[in-house]
């Protein structure tokens, strides 16, 4: 029963991204994280508009061999263990959200869509031993000023095996012109009462705020591949391919 008991705690670690070692002679183990075998998420970040979600679905047939492509929350369960600190980024955004002028309808409608980004992030964690996945809707992208304002160690944890795509536009009316392509009738995210040249601002604060993120999260050693959103299709498609390739040792 004993030895019974040992392996099964060995399988359900290993699951988790651990392994047991033996540290000397004497039966004594000792518990330690290793993320040499864990997979990686890759994450394509920009500003809303910018063409993150065209170019993931354009990189999603040379990459399927190694990564799932997830565009909508997979299958969540609860997990009691390690998992990390996504609740201290959720509960400011629900902050944020009783705070903007939205309708109950409205409100409720989007703490639905952030619950269930952090629903797959959780579920990703666990399945990080056996699978590689890529998404355009993840933590960087919808909660970029909560991971901003983390601690060091908990946001070395949040972003740990990531690794980020980052779209972004050499000048703002790349993305307004995007938008109005999509969006004929006028964006839905956006905000009605501003004008176009405070839009325009609005863009630039986002891409700065995101090329932030991304140069912080590279100092805790995540990878990240810088885009820019008006270059060729071919090439931008070229690029993420190669980074996604790298990142797996293919």
């Amino acid at each position: 029963m004993t030895r019974f008991l040992r392996r099964m705690a060995k399988s359900i670690l290993f699951k988790q991204g651990y392994q047991i070692s033996k540290v000397h002679a004497r039966p004594m183990h000792t518990l330690r994280a290793d993320h040499s075998h864990r997979g990686k998420v890759i994450e394509f970040i920009g500003p809303s508009g910018v063409g993150k979600t065209y170019l993931f679905e354009k990189s999603r047939t040379s990459l399927r061999a190694h990564w799932k492509p997830v565009t909508t929350p997979i299958g969540f369960k609860v997990h009691f263990g390690f998992a990390p600190p996504y609740w201290s980024l959720l509960t400011p955004m629900a902050q944020r959200l009783t705070e903007r002028s939205l309708n109950d309808y409205q409100r409720a409608g989007l703490l639905q869509y952030y619950s269930s980004i952090i629903a797959a992030e959780l579920e990703m964690s666990t399945q990080l031993a056996r699978s590689s996945f890529m998404l355009d809707e993840g933590i960087f992208h919808n909660f970029s000023e909560q991971l901003m304002e983390l601690e060091d160690s908990a946001f070395s944890m949040a972003t740990s095996s990531r690794a980020i795509i980052l779209v972004l536009p050499s000048r703002p009316e790349t993305v307004m012109e995007r938008r109005s392509q999509r969006f004929p009738e006028g964006d839905p995210l956006d905000t009605p009462d501003l004008t176009n040249a405070e839009q325009l601002e609005l863009i630039e604060s986002n891409c700065a705020a995101l090329a932030a993120l991304a140069a912080r999260a590279e100092t805790f050693g995540v990878k990240c591949l810088r885009i820019a959103a008006e270059d060729p299709t071919e090439k931008t498609l070229a690029s993420v391919t190669a980074f996604g390739r790298r990142l797996i040792g293919t």
